[in-house]
């Protein structure tokens, strides 16, 4: 029983030290509320997957921050950040 602990821990702690949390964020400015989102959210991904050399996440990348404010008559800024647990190589 012992030993399984111990394995347990040792496999638990090798997979938090192989990890960095890493961010992508991404704007966009638009007059349509949900095109202005939508090019936020891929440049958001796209800086995420360039954080992440390896291309494997330790868990789901998670949105953080989705928020949509008007920048001037008639359009949006939209701003997202995605966070997640990057493996490292």
């Amino acid at each position: 029983m012992k030993k399984t602990t111990v394995a347990l821990l040792v496999l638990v702690t090798l997979a938090f030290a192989s990890t960095r949390p890493v961010q992508g964020g991404g704007s966009a400015t638009d007059v349509d509320h949900e095109r202005a989102r939508s090019e936020a959210m891929e440049q958001a991904t796209d800086n995420l997957r360039n954080a992440c050399p390896s291309g494997r996440f330790f868990a789901a990348p998670q949105v953080t921050t989705d928020e949509c404010h008007m920048a001037g008559p008639g359009s949006e800024t939209c701003i997202v950040v995605i966070t997640a647990a990057c493996e490292s190589d």
